[in-house]
């Protein structure tokens, strides 16, 4: 007779996902005691997965002390590690070519974010799950690397244009797409809130090689920590919840790259740029998941949280835009957005984008070839803006129309 066991807690779930986690930089084997079935093992995986981890789970297995990874799940785990490591080489190699083609036409470039933690923070490429690029260049150079994005044979995205980025609006970024790369991403300010108020000739001037022989700069260690809170703290605050993957950077990149004398300067920067409150969430979210401190002078006593509500947060999420009387508010956020582009043409160009997104995003969201009509899929997506919308404001009216219960 066999005896069932029993699943494991979503308490006891999260302390295992943070302990594959903290194993990049500690080392030595982490405790598996709560993994003690295939299921768990399995929950595990896809939790991981959630924050574009699961690469790392195929390496810090064979450490996992007492239970060991079943062997079932050795196959597919490594499966999805050279995946993700396939997919970090053309990356890189994309990003190359983009450098390259900058340098030669004079255009100064800083390699953010994924690529840079990539290359610069992991002794593994396989491990960090990186799904676009993003690039800074300087402002004034914006409409060079438009043409030169284009001799690439790249279209720029429905929903971001010249006239934004000039403007400071979306974000400071111009997106492009190429039905065989992954979408770029090009910023003319730090991503953020640290964008706003950087000194951005600091910023530049600090800024050493990118690693990996790519003919580019990136952050130093002090700006990346800013600007990895910075985006950590947005997510966490407006948009769907930030994984679990930004923390472990920030882990790997404070504890190799940050002695207590350049994390005292990050935290007056931080206090210039208008992110110490970014920061201090940050700090607090690495001690919640990890038991470590970023801040040098942060109080004993953190907060103390739950671990499992912030591992589980993606799956638990659910964003606003799939809330039905959402919808007209977010639509008319896009259509709003002209205001902040200036000429008529800009403008024109700015309503033309929201209404027919680049072919490469349409090929691909839509499953078209090259050279396969786009006609169905442009009509679909007109249909579907007008569909949302009249369903979102008719739940709306209805939520405004239906009685409230009078407290007792």
């Amino acid at each position: 007779m066999t005896t069932s066991v029993a699943p494991a807690t979503r308490t006891d779930m999260a302390d295992a996902a943070a302990a594959v986690c903290a194993w990049l930089w500690r080392g030595g084997v982490w405790d598996s005691s709560a993994l003690q079935c295939d299921h768990d093992w399995h929950e595990l995986a896809d939790l991981l997965d959630d924050h574009a981890l699961a690469p790392l789970l195929h390496l810090a297995a064979p450490y996992a002390r007492p239970n060991p990874l079943p062997p079932a799940m050795v196959e597919p785990l490594g499966r999805a590690y050279l995946g993700a490591l396939a997919r970090s080489r053309r990356l890189v190699g994309q990003a190359a070519k983009i450098a390259a083609a900058a340098g030669q036409a004079g255009i100064d470039l800083v390699v953010l974010k994924g690529v840079a933690a990539l290359l610069w923070l992991y002794d593994d490429p396989g491990i960090r799950v990186v799904s676009d690029l993003d690039l800074m260049i300087r402002p004034e150079r914006l409409r060079d690397m438009h043409s030169m994005m284009l001799g690439l044979g790249y279209e720029m995205n429905s929903h971001t244009s010249l006239a934004d980025a000039e403007a400071g609006a979306n974000g400071y970024a111009v997106n492009y797409t190429r039905a065989d790369c992954a979408d770029v991403d090009v910023h003319v300010q730090l991503p953020g809130r640290a964008g706003r108020c950087a000194d951005s000739r600091a910023v530049w001037e600090d800024a050493p090689p990118a690693p990996g022989g790519l003919a580019a700069l990136r952050l130093n260690a002090r700006h990346s920590l800013l600007t990895s809170a910075s985006h950590f703290a947005m997510h966490t605050r407006e948009l769907p919840p930030a994984s679990l993957k930004d923390l472990v950077d920030i882990g790997l990149l404070v504890g190799r790259h940050l002695p207590p004398g350049e994390l005292a300067r990050a935290v007056a920067e931080a206090e210039a740029w208008g992110v110490a409150d970014d920061l201090r969430l940050v700090d607090e979210a690495v001690w919640t998941v990890f038991g470590l401190s970023v801040l040098p002078d942060a109080p004993v006593a953190h907060t103390v949280r739950d671990r499992s509500s912030y591992v589980f947060s993606r799956r638990d999420h659910r964003s606003p835009a799939l809330q039905a009387e959402a919808v007209p508010d977010i639509y008319w956020k896009r259509l709003s957005g002209i205001g902040k582009v200036g000429g008529l043409a800009a403008r024109v160009e700015y309503l033309w984008r929201l209404a027919f997104p680049a072919a490469p995003n349409m090929r691909r969201r839509y499953g078209r070839a090259p050279g396969q009509s786009l006609a169905w899929p442009y009509v679909h997506h007109l249909g579907r803006i007008v569909a949302r919308l009249a369903a979102g404001l008719a739940a709306r009216a209805l939520s405004r129309a239906r009685p409230r219960r009078k407290a007792p």
